[in-house]
């Protein structure tokens, strides 16, 4: 539900830089938190967090990230 509202607030192409930012900031600490055993594989980690602070990073970073990520495929491709 909050991934909806915030796909219309920001429109999709920025729901997508907006997901993938929440994905793998929740891969990274989720990778951290079992390393350090503080949570076990079958243990949950809330995913609204991650949302929010990438809804957070979207408005200020969306454009750089975007244009970042575009060079760097091109880059791969050539």
């Amino acid at each position: 539900k909050l991934a909806a509202v915030l796909g219309l607030w920001f429109g999709w192409k920025n729901l997508l830089l907006l997901m993938l930012l929440s994905f793998v900031s929740a891969a990274v600490v989720s990778v951290f938190l079992l390393l350090t055993k503080r949570k076990n594989r079958k243990d949950g980690v809330p995913f609204a967090p991650f949302i929010a602070f990438s809804a957070y990073i979207t408005p200020l970073l969306g454009k750089e990230l975007i244009n970042w990520y575009l060079t760097t495929i091109n880059l791969m491709l050539s």
